[in-house]
């Protein structure tokens, strides 16, 4: 086993007794899942930088799941995942779509209906247009 691999697997089992705790149901696994996805979304903040801080940032200002309760990192997790899929859409409308299943996926299916992401979508698709072109 890598050094890093210790290091996850000892990062998951404090994550999981701690956890479990809280929610008798929270796996191993779970924790495992939660590791890697914290490890993912670090490679996605630090490839897209400014990007993924202004994703972030939009969603807390719109605060579309009213969870964040002044706290500036709520939607991290919800960035970290719909920035990777953006290469392969083409139109405001895609977005919304691909923000619209992060949510569902991060929210167990308790969101608000795909339309009412619209001026969320709408928004990114100008930030991704921006950063495309280089531009600030």
């Amino acid at each position: 086993m890598t050094p890093n691999a210790n290091q996850n697997e000892r990062e998951a089992k404090a994550l999981w007794q701690k956890m479990s705790r809280v929610l008798p149901d929270f796996s191993l696994a779970d924790a495992e899942e939660m590791i890697i996805q914290a490890a993912a979304r670090e490679k996605v903040k630090v490839a897209y930088d400014k990007f993924f801080d202004d994703v972030a940032a939009l969603l807390f200002h719109h605060d579309p799941e009213n969870i964040s309760y002044g706290r500036a990192n709520t939607y991290e997790l919800e960035a970290g995942t719909i920035i990777p899929r953006l290469q392969s859409y083409h139109s405001p409308e895609d977005v919304c779509r691909v923000v619209h299943e992060e949510f569902c996926i991060w929210f167990c299916g308790r969101v608000r209906p795909e339309d009412e992401f619209i001026k969320i979508a709408n928004e990114i698709w100008e930030l991704w247009q921006k950063y495309k072109r280089g531009l600030p």
